[in-house]
């Protein structure tokens, strides 16, 4: 596309590098580009869709009908949908449906307006932006520091974390749990340097639900040290449903998890350094959960190694 292009198109089927060769559509290479999708099916396998590319480009795609697939085959590729940062590329459309069935990472940034909902089967999803409509997590993962306005499902294979390591994530609708929350704790700062999940509205984690804990090195829990890693204004049901996973988050002393009031009418899933000895720590009343150095957790096969650094 070149500098202030504006095409509209009528597709029937349009493939991105479907093999093994490697394709790119560019929109907004140095300038600013606009392509309506009416029909038909895109699929981008290995070559990226760059929304804005350079400088202060912008590329919008629009879909106001068909369906665009993300499948990237070769993860250390590329990305399919990618929007840089400093680029104000968006997805959107009222009809589109997004759904993601490859193994790589998919940037989503800028402000994405299609209503139609995201499905996420496969890789992983980075949501830095805004996104409309709802999203269910069948497999794979939904990350991000930016804003989900509609309701979140994570079934029992799939996972969810704030960022892409320490991050804010913000649900702003309800939250469904059977799989897998990936919590990163690199310091005291919620949002910055603890994950924070803020869901405007109810959590509910069913059975299965696994709370991952991590700590990023060289980071070590100090007793007393407290995080409050997901906040919900509609409260939190289902603590008691929760496996706790604090293997990658060991301390001296043990954990305790409770649910606690945070103002405003919200409250908090609040993980503590506790200050006693584990050997001398309790477990109370169901509604707290204790460190087990040998304890086995549930593992799902699309578990992907933990991020380490952004």
């Amino acid at each position: 596309m070149q500098k202030h292009a504006e095409q509209t198109v009528c597709l029937h089927t349009v493939t991105l590098n479907a093999d093994s060769g490697y394709g790119t559509l560019v929109l907004g290479l140095n300038g600013t580009a606009t392509v309506t999708q009416t029909g038909g099916t895109v699929t981008a396998n290995n070559g990226p869709v760059f929304l804005g590319r350079y400088g202060s480009s912008q590329g919008t795609y629009t879909i106001s009908g068909g369906t665009v697939q993300l499948g990237l085959t070769q993860p250390v590729a590329g990305r399919s949908f990618w929007l840089d940062a400093s680029q104000p590329g968006t997805l959107t459309t009222d009809a589109f449906a997004l759904v993601l069935n490859g193994a790589g990472t998919q940037i989503l940034r800028g402000t994405n307006t299609y209503a139609g909902g995201t499905t996420i089967n496969a890789g992983t999803l980075r949501v830095d932006g805004s996104l409309r409509g709802p999203v269910a997590v069948n497999g794979g993962w939904l990350i991000g520091d930016g804003t989900i306005d509609g309701p979140v499902t994570v079934g029992p294979a799939g996972g969810l974390s704030a960022g892409a390591s320490p991050g804010h994530l913000v649900l702003a609708a309800d939250y469904v749990q059977f799989g897998t929350l990936l919590v990163e704790l690199a310091g005291s700062a919620q949002g910055t340097q603890y994950d924070w999940v803020q869901v405007i509205g109810a959590v509910d984690f069913r059975a299965g639900s696994v709370l991952d804990v991590n700590f990023l090195s060289p980071f070590v829990g100090l007793p007393g040290d407290r995080f409050d890693v997901i906040t919900a204004t509609g409260g939190i049901q289902g603590f008691e449903r929760i496996t706790f996973d604090f293997r990658h988050a060991y301390t001296e002393t043990a954990w305790w998890a409770d649910i606690v009031p945070v103002g405003g009418g919200a409250v908090a899933l609040r993980l503590t350094v506790s200050p006693e000895p584990a050997s001398l720590t309790l477990l109370g009343l169901g509604a707290l959960a204790l460190f087990a150095k040998n304890r086995r957790r549930r593992r799902t096969p699309s578990t992907p190694p933990r991020r380490r650094s952004r």
